[in-house]
């Protein structure tokens, strides 16, 4: 049913019959629902700049009316106010502003978002002229207040709608018909405690106290005896001399004999050969040098650049090479953000590698030129990107020299870089870690066989003086 028992009859009055409510707009700041009201630019509507969707439908029904110069809102006279309370409502003042009709009892549901699951019934009742909030648990309305009645309404990851009693009925048999007054009323404490009782803790025997100082003295332990296992028979004695091996048996002494010699056969004459049969003497051979096996291009030692023993410029290079660092670091993790090698690994782990041949303070040039040496040719980031960004222009500039353009000569492009120790170095770096043999056992025989070839090429024309 709609109508709660237990709700206060309006006078008998049908309540749709009811004139409505005109409240002047001299009184709109101390109404609970007019306060937030705002007469709109034109001067013929009203507005709620913080009402809520679910509130809309109701303040829709608000109309603005004027008379004697005098702006009013005009309200039904019984008029749902559960949609707009808040933290600032006197939870034990009056239910609604006066000329209202105290409020019918109302139900809602909180479902959740996609609507197929109820996670709770509400409802909310005008008991002795106070508003009043409740939740339907294990059979009974528990009170929850304002603030438990306004979390619920609020939650924004479920949905709050009002029902009517005869849909409640159908899920909640019972719901619209138990009463909340009197005796019936329970606090979610209480409600609790219906079905938790007080556990029931057993006392330990109470010890008598005891010294911290007290030897402890434990009870003896009995020895074992036969008897203490009475199902398990004794072992058979045996004789001890019985699990010895038997003894070794000397081996016989034998006399050696002395040898027979043998007859010897008479030896046959000897048959001089045909001189046509007769073989050439065997020429000795030349000896033939063996065949020198060629040597794998070694790169010729890079010599690191030289440190300063200033402790003011040690001071200033620590602080430059980290700030160079950082900057290279960025730059090309975001430019191999997405490159991959020849075996399918990160193209950044192949230049982490590299930059780890350089010290990062002392030789922090040749350590940020590794950082950077693949940069212009696999992205589309330019040496004036690398200037802006704060890289040093010497950097740039070796960086500049490793990057091979299109079309121009791998021969010459190599033999500038040899022309240049720092841009060496890093070459160097580079195509030794490109060709190490724990890569190379994870390529195919043809690509293997052309980066090896490619190696070679390269060392060879870096070695040159």
């Amino acid at each position: 049913m709609d109508q709660h028992p237990a709700q206060p009859d309006p006078g008998g009055l049908d309540i749709e019959t009811l004139p409505s409510i005109d409240v002047p707009q001299s009184e709109w700041p101390g109404h609970s629902l007019l306060r937030r009201a705002r007469i709109n630019a034109v001067g013929d509507g009203i507005e709620w700049p913080d009402a809520r969707y679910e509130q809309l439908p109701q303040l829709r029904e608000i109309s603005l009316i004027a008379d004697d110069g005098i702006l009013y809102a005009r309200l039904a006279r019984q008029f749902n106010f559960d949609r707009f309370v808040d933290a600032a409502t006197d939870e034990y003042g009056p239910a609604q502003p006066p000329g209202h009709v105290p409020d019918r009892q109302r139900f809602y549901t909180r479902v959740t978002d996609n609507g197929f699951h109820v996670v709770g019934v509400f409802s909310a009742a005008t008991i002795a002229g106070r508003r009043r909030y409740f939740q339907w648990l294990t059979g009974a309305w528990v009170e929850i207040g304002l603030s438990g009645f306004l979390y619920v309404r609020d939650d924004i990851d479920t949905h709050f709608s009002e029902v009517t009693g005869t849909q409640l009925d159908e899920t909640q048999p019972g719901a619209t018909t138990t009463s909340m007054t009197g005796e019936d009323v329970r606090t979610a404490d209480t409600a609790q405690n219906q079905f938790v009782s007080e556990p029931t803790v057993e006392l330990s025997p109470t010890l008598p106290p005891r010294s911290m100082f007290e030897p402890v003295v434990e009870p003896p332990i009995e020895p074992l005896t036969a008897a203490t296992f009475p199902n398990i028979a004794p072992p058979t004695p045996v004789n001890i001399a019985d699990l010895l091996p038997p003894p070794a048996i000397p081996p016989q002494q034998v006399a050696p004999q002395p040898p027979v010699a043998a007859e010897p056969e008479p030896a046959a004459a000897p048959v001089a050969p045909a001189a046509a049969e007769r073989e050439p003497a065997a020429v000795p051979a030349a000896p033939v040098a063996p065949v020198a096996a060629e040597p794998e291009p070694v790169a010729a030692p890079v010599a690191p650049r030289s440190a300063p023993s200033d402790p003011t410029v040690i001071s200033v290079l620590k602080e430059t090479a980290a700030i160079q660092r950082s900057i290279a670091m960025a730059l090309a993790t975001v430019a191999h953000r997405s490159d991959i090698d020849l075996i399918g690994a990160p193209m950044i782990d192949h230049v982490a590698r590299v930059a780890e041949t350089f010290d990062a303070t002392a030789d922090y040039v040749r350590h940020c030129v590794a950082w950077l040496h693949d940069v212009l040719e696999r992205s589309d980031v330019t040496e004036q990107d690398l200037l802006e960004a704060g890289i040093q222009p010497e950097i740039v500039d070796i960086v500049s020299l490793l990057t091979r353009r299109d079309g121009a000569d791998r021969g010459a492009w190599l033999s500038a870089i040899a022309a240049n120790p720092d841009a060496r170095a890093v070459k160097i770096s580079a195509v030794n870690d490109n060709a190490a043999p724990w890569r190379l056992r994870r390529l195919d025989a043809a690509t293997r066989s052309a980066l090896e070839s490619a190696r070679a090429e390269a060392l060879n024309l870096l070695n040159r003086p």
